[in-house]
């Protein structure tokens, strides 16, 4: 996860990482995607779909394609490219974002996309190759 305070404490509990799981408790809601690439632009569009006011917090410079940059315009998901310092709030309740230059922006709950890692070597141990496959090409290396 993103080095953000408060992150690690409310994860699970108002910070969610999957539409599928956590979606429908914030449906047409007030919610926020943290992330500024491919995959956060993804993650904003599957919780349109459930008729969410989405803002994407990307947390500096917006690194998407032009492709999810398009998508996301048609869907009139907002963009803030703010810094982000920390996150705190009331699960179930609010989740507020503190941004930079010194205001906050208070959702229902706030979605991002954890990179996932092996933690285990066990893998490697074996002599087994790791594939990693990145959704927004659809390739493995």
């Amino acid at each position: 996860m993103p080095a953000i305070d408060g992150l690690e404490r409310l994860w699970g509990r108002g910070i969610y990482h999957c539409p599928y799981c956590h979606g429908w408790e914030a449906r047409d809601q007030k919610v926020a995607v943290l992330g500024g690439d491919d995959h956060a632009a993804h993650l904003a569009l599957n919780l349109a779909r459930l008729g969410c006011d989405i803002i994407v917090c990307t947390n500096g410079p917006l690194q998407a394609s032009d492709a999810a940059r398009t998508a996301l315009a048609a869907h009139q998901i907002h963009i803030c490219e703010d810094p982000v310092g920390r996150v705190e709030g009331v699960p179930g309740r609010y989740i507020r974002l503190h941004l930079a230059p010194g205001w906050t922006l208070e959702r229902r709950a706030l979605f991002l996309h954890p990179r996932p890692r092996q933690r285990s070597d066990l893998a490697g141990k074996l002599g087994c190759t790791r594939w990693i496959f990145t959704r927004a090409c659809g390739t493995t290396r």
